[in-house]
C-alpha cells in the first residue's frame, strides 16, 4: 500500500505506462462529451458580485486554514 504522495505518483505513472488508456477515464470522457450540451442554461454562472458576507466568509476560512496549518506544523516539526 502506498505510504506517501510520491509513492502514489510513482504508482500512477507506472500504471499509465502499462495501460495507455484508462477504461474508466475513457468511459467518463465519452459520457461527458455526450452530455455536454444537456446542461440547462440556468445552471451556468455568468457573473459574480462581491458582498461583505462573502468577503467575511473567505477571510474567516483563510484564517481558520492558516491556524490549522500552524497547529499541525508546530507539532510535527
Amino acid at each position: 500500500m502506498p505510504q506517501s504522495r510520491e509513492d502514489c505518483c510513482l504508482l500512477h505513472n507506472l500504471i499509465k505506462r502499462i495501460i495507455a488508456v484508462d477504461p474508466v477515464e475513457a468511459a467518463y470522457m465519452a459520457w461527458e462529451q455526450a452530455n455536454l450540451h444537456n446542461v440547462p442554461q440556468e445552471v451556468y454562472i455568468t457573473s459574480v458580485d462581491s458582498t461583505n458576507e462573502w468577503t467575511q466568509f473567505q477571510d474567516n476560512l483563510a484564517t481558520q486554514m492558516y491556524n490549522d496549518w500552524l497547529a499541525h506544523s508546530e507539532g510535527g516539526h
